[in-house]
């Protein structure tokens, strides 16, 4: 048994820890992984730099309150943690008080800072006037490559004629959209 404390990845604790120093890595089964955003527990652990790979884990935000049963949290076959970042969960079950309730063929949850972060923004175009925009911002920070610290965004503009769309588009854009855009 053992246990490792980086700045970047938090502590790290299990059985057969062997760790590379020079390359950075480590290997390691029954693991715990604590960060300063969530704590994961799996069964088998593997780090490269500013990646740990988890076999068969599970993660919550009940971890830290010290209870024997969970309220709620995840299991999942394969864990991406990465550090300060995000959490790339695969094949995951939601479970409450130790019972599986839903699945989820894959979850990301963020851990980096707000600029960081996914964002979506709904702007409804109001108005009296016909010509009101409307407008629709997702920002997506996990995008493909060796680092994946990419940011993709998509930009949906439409202008708005008021009231003159079904109840969903009223709600969404504020009416029916005469022209629209992408950026």
């Amino acid at each position: 048994y053992g246990s490792i404390n980086t700045k970047e990845d938090g502590l790290t604790e299990g059985n057969d820890l062997v760790f590379n120093l020079r390359d950075e890595t480590f290997t390691g089964r029954d693991v715990l992984i604590t960060t300063e955003q969530i704590d994961v527990i799996g069964v088998n652990a593997d780090r490269v730099p500013g990646q740990i790979s988890i076999q068969t884990g599970r993660f919550s935000p009940c971890t830290r309150c010290n209870q024997q049963i969970e309220d709620y949290g995840f299991r999942a076959k394969q864990l991406y943690l990465y550090p300060g970042d995000r959490l790339v969960a695969h094949d995951v079950n939601l479970v409450i008080r130790d019972a599986p309730v839903l699945f989820f063929p894959v979850l990301v949850i963020p851990l980096a800072a707000l600029d960081r972060q996914p964002r979506l923004s709904i702007k409804r175009g109001t108005g009296a006037s016909a010509g009101t925009r409307a407008e629709i911002f997702l920002d997506w920070p996990y995008v493909m490559g060796a680092d994946a610290y990419g940011l993709v965004g998509l930009r949906y503009y439409a202008d708005i004629i008021p009231n003159g769309g079904g109840f969903l588009r009223n709600a969404i854009l504020g009416g029916q959209a005469s022209q629209s855009y992408l950026g």
